[in-house]
């Protein structure tokens, strides 16, 4: 493409000079000394007018460029791609390889229907998602998610009431001060008390990331520590479970390595965290691949167990349905909870660990539903547990592949992507 025609382009897109310019200390004044000055008066080209409109292209059009090793190299404008709207549920994703940008529908586009992308992340709250595109793009979203007082049921900005048990969002959330009221008791907050209650917490989040810890007692201990304040998927609980999900197991080496409490900790977080980017990031999306990717090594984990016959009973083998979780309510009538087996041992004590227990059925029937997948569950007598797992297991390795299978090779996902492959083959393997 020449100078001419990448310029013609570009003049299409939106610079909001107007609105910079009544705010000049805070969008022009940090680019005089640097860039303004240098380039109008040591370097003789152009003129301010010009580069202040360069600069506002470059502000509100740009997107993050990253080499092939990953590593942060500036920003680029690629001016078709920067034609499309803003969604806080966007159908759409960049991946940028070099400087080759690719847009990639996430989930399916109707004919007539808006190409859309996300300016911000999509795991943000209401009142931080609309700021944020008010201070940069410089206009009030009012897409769906942001109409509605619970982000959708992901409760991406929801509180813990302080009356009863429920959790408080906000009443209007397409106002910037809209109060906030329990969905249980219908108690009341101001906006400026949650400000203040999610300012207070955002320290703590923001030493975890500065002080990398060993190990995941930490954020295990601070997600228990937000959850008082918070709902469980507010969007500074739901960024560090997600990090923990992608961390548990992998601390000290393989997953196969892990306790199970473990294990059964990392398809819990996997599960919740998948159940909110169902909502707000959809379809293909890296970060969803990325969880999944988690799901499917966990999944995969007990289809081994299940295959090295580490399930018996005093009487030799048992029949996988059979095999019940005792802290569910799926115990038949009159059993002796110590005579009830853990899907993955030997017969269990009666005073062993509930944490240390896999309920074999749920985890089936939570990815089933998680992926609306088209089959049915069962725990009748004769479930053949060992193929429904390898079948489930292959199911979400292959919606983790179509997830990352554009990222680039020289990357962690190539590596996860590589990784699912040869799991795949893995289990196909198997007779």
């Amino acid at each position: 493409m020449s100078k001419p025609d990448a310029w013609r382009l570009i003049s299409n897109l939106m610079d909001h000079r107007e609105e910079r310019l009544a705010e000049y200390d805070i969008y022009i004044d940090p680019y005089k000394q640097t860039v303004i000055n240098k380039v109008v008066e040591e370097l003789k080209v152009g003129t301010n007018e010009n580069i202040v409109k360069v600069l506002g292209y470059l502000d509100i059009n740009s997107i993050a460029v990253r080499g092939l090793d990953g590593v942060y190299r500036g920003r680029g404008i690629y001016p078709i791609a920067s034609l499309m709207n803003h969604s806080c549920i966007c159908n759409t994703r960049n991946i940028i390889n070099h400087t080759k940008l690719d847009t990639r529908a996430t989930v399916s586009i109707k004919r007539g229907e808006c190409i859309t992308t996300h300016y911000v992340s999509p795991l943000l709250a209401v009142y931080n998602r609309r700021e944020k595109l008010k201070e940069r793009w410089f206009f009030e979203c009012s897409c769906p998610r942001c109409n509605s007082s619970t982000d959708l049921q992901a409760f991406t900005s929801g509180v813990k009431c302080t009356k009863c048990t429920n959790y408080q969002v906000p009443v209007y959330p397409l106002q910037f001060k809209s109060k906030y009221r329990c969905l249980g008791c219908q108690e009341e907050i101001s906006c400026d008390n949650v400000n203040k209650l999610v300012a207070s917490l955002e320290p703590l989040v923001q030493a975890l990331n500065v002080f990398q810890m060993p190990g995941t007692d930490t954020e295990e201990s601070l997600i228990r520590t937000l959850e008082e304040k918070l709902h469980p998927t507010h969007q500074l609980v739901l960024d560090i479970k997600i990090n923990l999900a992608r961390k548990l197991g992998r601390t000290t080496g393989l997953l196969r390595c892990a306790e199970r409490s473990v294990v059964k900790n990392k398809i819990n977080l996997c599960i919740e965290t998948l159940g909110v980017m169902k909502i707000v990031y959809p379809g293909l999306s890296k970060y969803r691949g990325l969880l999944l990717y988690e799901l499917a090594d966990s999944l995969a984990l007990i289809h081994t167990w299940i295959l090295d016959k580490q399930i018996s009973s005093i009487h030799g083998e048992t029949d996988p349905s059979q095999i019940l979780d005792p802290v569910s309510n799926s115990i038949p009538g009159g059993t002796d909870p110590s005579q009830i087996l853990d899907p993955v041992s030997n017969l269990i004590p009666r005073d062993t660990d509930p944490s240390q227990i896999l309920d074999i059925p749920w985890i089936f029937g939570s990815v089933v539903k998680l992926l609306n997948l088209d089959i049915s569950p069962t725990t009748s007598p004769g479930a053949d547990w060992l193929k429904m797992y390898k079948y489930l297991s292959l199911v979400v390795i292959e919606e983790s592949l179509c997830c990352l299978r554009f990222e680039r090779d020289v990357s962690y996902e190539g590596d996860i992507y590589r990784n699912l492959i040869n799991m795949k083959n893995s289990l196909e393997r198997e007779n």
